[in-house]
């Protein structure tokens, strides 16, 4: 065959491969990312395709789905749980819009001696087709830890990015799901700031350089608008402050608000010693608290107490 003839037929070939691929990436398709955090809480990420005639849910709508989704988990886990809303971000490609959202599930997994259990909340029947349907599901867990166990198996898993990846949701909503998580040997989990900072690892295959672009563009906006409690919170200070004077500099460095969860989880309390606390600082008239669902927003009413303190 002619050397002319062959660079011909590649040309085609990658013509042809482009396009079926730009066809795959637009067809509605879904993916999830989980980002697995110590303190048994998760940061969820759902990428969905639409065209743009289609509807998405608005970010009222999303939180009633995620809410409705963790409030049937609970009734069959038995475990307490919350789940949050962060943001929604749309970004046209083209006759498609790559829409994602952010939410934060508190209480995602158990934590059991060191270990990181994830498996309970899959028992929900048609867990996935409750948010967005089949898609491909990523997973990562916290610095310091290894691998203890993995049902499903994975069709990718990278030990060194602590990267996990399934092709599709149907494993999963079978309810057989045991994935464990153990300190490594060595180590010292939790003290690893960038692994608080990264959202989610992996992202779409781009195929055309246009929407290599808007994508790229889009998760660095979002990222830096994102600022998840894991990341944006000061350390925890020794003992030469007291645990009311913790609360109110978290309190004033995330803008005055924070759920009572969050406080829980930052600060390592137990949940009966965050309720005791806040209730004195609010009897106090240092805070004041507002259920919100199932958990407490606490929100610092004492703008002048960083001179008190």
């Amino acid at each position: 065959m002619p050397p002319r003839s062959r660079i011909l037929i590649f040309a085609v070939a990658a013509i042809i491969l482009l396009t079926t691929t730009a066809k795959v990436f637009a067809n509605n398709q879904v993916e999830y990312e989980l980002q697995i955090f110590d303190s048994g809480s998760a940061l969820w990420m759902i990428r969905q395709t639409v065209t743009i005639n289609d509807t998405y849910d608005d970010l009222n709508q999303f939180q009633d789905k995620i809410q409705l989704l963790v409030e049937t988990v609970w009734n069959v886990t038995g475990r307490n749980m919350f789940a949050e809303a962060i943001s929604l971000s749309s970004t046209i490609s083209g006759s498609y819009i790559l829409v994602e959202y952010v939410f934060r599930w508190d209480n995602f997994s158990k934590i059991e001696n060191g270990r990181i259990l994830i498996g309970d909340v899959f028992q929900v029947n048609s867990m996935f087709p409750r948010l967005y349907g089949d898609g491909t599901v990523k997973m990562t867990y916290p610095s310091g830890y290894e691998i203890d166990q993995i049902l499903p198996s994975p069709s990718l898993r990278d030990d060194s990015l602590r990267l996990l990846e399934w092709l599709g949701t149907a494993e999963f909503d079978s309810g057989n799901v045991d994935i464990a998580f153990k300190i490594a040997s060595g180590s010292s989990p939790g003290l690893d700031p960038l692994n608080q900072n990264i959202i989610l690892i992996g992202g779409v295959a781009a195929v055309l350089a246009a929407s290599v672009a808007g994508i790229l563009a889009f998760r660095y906006r979002k990222t830096k608008k994102m600022t998840p409690v894991e990341t944006s919170l000061p350390p925890v200070s020794p003992e030469l402050e007291s645990d009311e004077e913790k609360v109110v500099k978290m309190l004033r460095s995330v803008g005055g608000s924070a759920y009572q969860s969050v406080l829980t989880d930052h600060f390592r309390f137990s949940r009966s010693k965050t309720s005791q606390l806040l209730s004195v600082m609010e009897k106090n008239g240092i805070i004041s608290r507002q259920r919100r669902g199932r958990d407490k927003i606490v929100t610092l009413i004492k703008k002048d107490e960083e001179e008190r303190i």
